[in-house]
């Protein structure tokens, strides 16, 4: 079977399929159940534009009011190679928080996954890496479902190689920036 568009005239369409329905003694009530089965699998795609199988047909929207910060520690510190980060996420709901370390315009997830707790998270970084002149930045960010499962397999892949080349930006298109400190490597 194939998609069922509704692109047009939705309400036309919908009333073509429970016709159809009808014609076959089915009742209302298993044609309105067979017709939100089928829109939910996105067979029938009027709702969605997408079809069943597609992967971005169930991505959660980024919440406009989602605010996040990154209280420490403070931008422009000295820290080591492996620090603690803390911060606050209020009002809005998170897709996916991960703190990712940007040079320039790569990119580089830290693990793991940030999870919030009464509006407070904690996350850990590892600078393994020689950033120009010691400098970097640790953004907050805010992912969909696909790019943070990106972000474990890339990780994964990295632990199993020993290699983690940077993500450019325009890779990245779908996260949202919730706050960024810069921080300097102390030499050692």
């Amino acid at each position: 079977m194939g998609a069922i568009p509704f692109q047009k005239d939705q309400n036309k369409k919908l009333m073509e399929v429970l016709e159809m329905v009808k014609g076959h003694m089915w009742s209302a009530k298993l044609a309105i159940k067979t017709i939100t089965f089928l829109t939910c699998l996105g067979i029938v795609s009027g709702i969605t534009g997408k079809t069943f199988g597609q992967t971005d047909w169930k991505q959660r929207p980024r919440d406009p009011n989602l605010r996040g910060r990154i209280e420490s520690p403070l931008s422009g510190a000295q820290v080591k190679r492996h620090f603690s980060v803390q911060g606050t996420v209020t009002a809005g709901r998170s897709r996916n928080l991960w703190l990712i370390e940007r040079i320039g315009q790569q990119h580089w997830p830290k693990e793991p996954k940030l999870i919030v707790r009464e509006g407070r998270w904690e996350g850990e970084v590892f600078e393994g890496g020689r950033p120009p002149a010691g400098r970097f930045e640790i953004l907050l960010v805010d992912v969909p479902d696909n790019l943070s499962k990106k972000f474990e397999e890339w990780l994964q892949t990295g632990h199993s190689t020993g290699h983690y080349p940077g993500i450019p930006a325009r890779d990245l298109r779908d996260m949202t920036e919730l706050h960024s400190k810069e921080y300097y490597l102390k030499t050692e």
